[in-house]
């Protein structure tokens, strides 16, 4: 029976991951900037891309050569993470409770406005990590359990994958060894010797990619620059990052307080039990990467966080709270609860399409990059290098003419060659105002991207030398 109710729960989930999908490949001209990005470099396999780990688009490189290079590629892959991820955290509460109440734990994820929409509709390194903490977690409790060498080792390979998925993964490794070390039950199986030999699995994973991150400072710290390292007035911005902590972290929880908070006061005065042990392991992590994080922006001063950021870490507590909430709900609340987050993943498995429609963001699903694709392959035909600075115009270009073979200036400012070239900016880009770039440039021709009454204008530049 319990078979039975375990592959309803999976079937639901990919039959609405599966919508999810086919949804974003039937609406939607030109792609958003993570899908763009992903396109551009997941055309071919290289140590590093950028500021970004490269597993991502290694994995979406091979999904390229099962479905091709279109845009039903880009959003099976993504959506099939999303599907890993909400089954494995089923299946991981589901050996620590009933599948009930493991169901609904899982589709309380719906509830993180972050999740529910914004992986959905933009993120990519993200939903993989996401995939990977929940993986990791699991994997750590088992190992914690057995104390088999082989489960430690694989531990290490899914914090190196983690690694490769997400830098800020290395907080959730963090949170994990922590949560184990403060929680007794834990604290007493954690094994000295198999754990170094995890963590050196994951450093090796990554010695590749770090070496071509000390080859590639420039590129690789990019991202890294978004943190805004405070230069002076050290008090002052500490304060400024913790409320931004505390900003984004509201932001990320706002709706599961609204939602369980009033089930909690619905139901506070009915009985309670106690938290699987593996429950309260993937609890405490999930609440000690808050802390982790808090202590990182006190150090390095940093007074920039962004709420996206918190899912693969913070998110746990959402499930977490679902099951400590479980028992005190009589049967009608508990079908309420589950309404509820259904209501909102089928919410936004109706408004993300109507959104390529509708809202402020609508017009850049129908941004038409067909016109200067193709006068950017004629350029390319004459023999012109082609040249931008833009990763988003880049990924649609490519994905409007395959055979264009784009120059990306990413780091800096760009030098731009000198020998005969077509470069590619977005209208009003600062690149156009460098004398030596307006000194090179024989002719100039704008390529509205958008061309609708009482819509935002947006544009490419394309100035070539002959």
């Amino acid at each position: 029976m319990s078979r039975t109710i375990d592959a309803r729960w999976i079937t639901v989930f990919a039959v609405y991951f599966l919508l999810q999908a086919l949804s974003r490949w039937a609406f939607g001209l030109s792609l958003n900037w993570d899908e763009a990005e992903a396109f551009f470099f997941a055309r071919h396999l290289a140590w590093g891309y950028g500021p970004q780990p490269p597993l991502y688009f290694w994995l979406q490189w091979g999904v390229f050569q099962v479905l091709g290079e279109n845009v039903l590629a880009l959003a099976v892959f993504k959506n099939a993470l999303l599907f890993g991820t909400v089954v494995l955290l089923y299946r991981f509460l589901r050996r620590e409770a009933g599948s009930a109440e493991a169901g609904v734990a899982a589709l309380s994820l719906g509830l993180i406005a972050s999740l529910v929409w914004e992986a959905q509709r933009a993120l990519t390194h993200t939903a993989l990590a996401m995939l990977v903490a929940v993986a990791a977690t699991w994997i750590a409790v088992r190992a914690l359990e057995s104390g088999r060498w082989r489960d430690y080792l694989l531990l290490g390979l899914a914090v190196g994958i983690g690694t490769l998925s997400k830098l800020n993964f290395l907080v959730w490794a963090a949170a994990l060894l922590g949560a184990a070390l403060i929680l007794p039950e834990w604290r007493r199986r954690i094994r000295p010797g198999p754990t170094c030999a995890a963590v050196l699995v994951a450093l090796l994973i990554n010695v590749p990619v770090l070496l071509w991150m000390l080859r590639n400072p420039e590129l690789s710290t990019v991202g890294i620059r978004k943190l805004e390292f405070a230069t002076e007035s050290g008090l002052q911005a500490r304060l400024v990052g913790t409320g931004a902590l505390a900003f984004a972290t509201l932001n990320f929880f706002i709706l599961p307080l609204l939602v369980l908070g009033g089930f909690w006061l619905a139901a506070r005065r009915r009985p309670g039990s106690a938290l699987p042990p593996g429950v309260r392991l993937y609890g405490l992590a999930s609440g000690l990467s808050l802390l982790l994080l808090w202590v990182g922006i006190l150090a390095t001063r940093s007074t920039e966080v962004d709420h996206i950021w918190l899912m693969p870490m913070a998110s746990g507590l959402v499930p977490v709270a679902v099951l400590a909430l479980w028992p005190r709900l009589t049967e009608r609340a508990r079908r309420g609860l589950a309404g509820t987050e259904a209501a909102l993943w089928l919410l936004a498995l109706v408004l993300l399409p109507a959104s390529a429609f509708l809202g402020p963001s609508s017009s850049n699903r129908w941004l038409d990059f067909g016109p200067v694709a193709a006068r950017l392959a004629q350029l390319q035909g004459e023999g012109l290098s082609l040249v931008l600075n833009n990763v988003h115009v880049a990924g649609n270009l490519v994905l409007r003419e395959h055979g264009l073979d784009l120059t990306l200036l990413t780091v800096g400012t760009p030098d731009v060659p000198a020998e005969r070239l077509a470069l590619v900016t977005r209208l009003n880009d600062p690149l156009l105002e460098r004398p030596d770039v307006q000194a090179r440039m024989e002719a100039h021709e704008e390529f509205p991207l958008l061309d609708e009454p009482g819509a935002r204008r947006q544009a490419v530049t394309l100035l070539s030398a002959q």
